[in-house]
């Protein structure tokens, strides 16, 4: 019933089925992952009454708007990829960036059902500049926009995504943070230039690169474009919070060798919680100092691969998302 529903809502948005099968799978595993739900069975349920009431529809216009805003904002991005080592091309930079900005347009898109209208900023600048609030507001009878009252930060990632993360120099700086999942495939960008890629097949052709019938299998196998879900998946208020750590939910991994008949714990893994999770902020937290973990073993983000480094993390199923959330975050911007 459930995948029924789902496939159905996908179907009306997304006309290429290798699409919706991926949309529909990082949808379902984010929401599990992330704690949103933790059963299959509880899928309709979050469907209708979280998935839903939080959906917007991204269109080509809005696609089209991501990228020219982030035309401006690219180029003055760091081009080293910090997690992984790897130099970035402009590409690549390009693309991560219109990323965020179907994030912004989506809280925008949201928030208007709430009769709150917001102003995007996409002035070239620094990042700095904008790391503490992506939000201004629109006032009937005032010319110009106004900043919000308390500083939001959006932060964007694919549907199957679980851990809302904000480095800690910027958890500092802002004072509510929202997480938007979009509902993209690994063709999207290239779906949207499926015109240019046609042009560049008929070069194929004048060129003897391609026949005819390689032509049409290399088009046929580029999906077309699709609107975009996006899911604004909620939101977490620093005020409301205790610090460092808010709630945690962990397991506490062992390795498959015993010695003298124990098996010795490798890692604890973080499997959801809000808060800045550290090395010493974890250690220091009653239950896994009940759990007598011994010093030195690492402790790792689920679903990340990789160990604690002081950020602050908050996985989806611990955040505000109901209509009253709303409603209240609204008399505050």
């Amino acid at each position: 019933m459930a995948s029924s529903v789902i496939s159905d809502f996908l179907q009306g948005l997304i006309p290429d089925e290798r699409v919706r099968k991926e949309i529909k799978a990082t949808m379902e595993r984010g929401a599990l992952n992330g704690g949103e739900i933790d059963s299959e069975e509880a899928l309709i349920s979050w469907f209708t009454n979280r998935f839903k009431p939080n959906t917007v529809i991204l269109d080509r216009t809005d696609y089209s708007r991501a990228l020219i805003r982030s035309l401006w904002i690219a180029p003055n991005l760091a081009a080293l990829d910090f997690a992984g080592g790897r130099l970035r091309d402009f590409a690549q930079l390009w693309t991560d960036t219109a990323r965020g900005f179907l994030g912004e347009i989506a809280v925008q898109k949201l928030l208007e059902k709430y009769n709150l209208n917001i102003h995007l900023d996409s002035r070239r600048g620094e990042v700095k500049e904008f790391m503490a609030s992506d939000l201004l507001v629109k006032e009937e009878g005032i010319e110009n926009p106004r900043p919000s009252k308390i500083k939001v930060s959006i932060k964007t990632t694919k549907l199957n995504g679980r851990w809302l993360e904000i480095p800690e120099s910027q958890f500092r700086q802002s004072d509510l943070f929202v997480f938007v999942k979009l509902g993209i495939s690994r063709y999207h960008f290239t779906s949207y230039l499926k015109e240019t890629v046609k042009l560049l097949l008929q070069d194929g052709l004048k060129i003897k690169e391609l026949d005819e019938e390689q032509v049409k299998t290399l088009t046929e196998e580029i999906p077309d474009w699709g609107s975009i879900p996006a899911y604004v998946s909620g939101f977490v208020d620093k005020e409301k919070l205790k610090l460092p750590i808010h709630a945690l939910d962990f397991r506490v991994c062992r390795k498959r060798q015993s010695v003298n008949g124990v098996r010795p714990i490798s890692r604890i893994e973080i499997d959801g919680g809000v808060g800045l999770f550290s090395e010493s902020t974890l250690s220091s937290y009653e239950d896994i100092v009940n759990a007598n973990i011994p010093v030195g073993v690492p402790m790792e983000i689920a679903g990340i691969g990789k160990e604690v480094d002081g950020n602050f993390y908050a996985s989806s199923g611990l955040l505000k998302f109901g209509k009253e959330d709303w409603t209240e975050l609204v008399k505050r911007i």
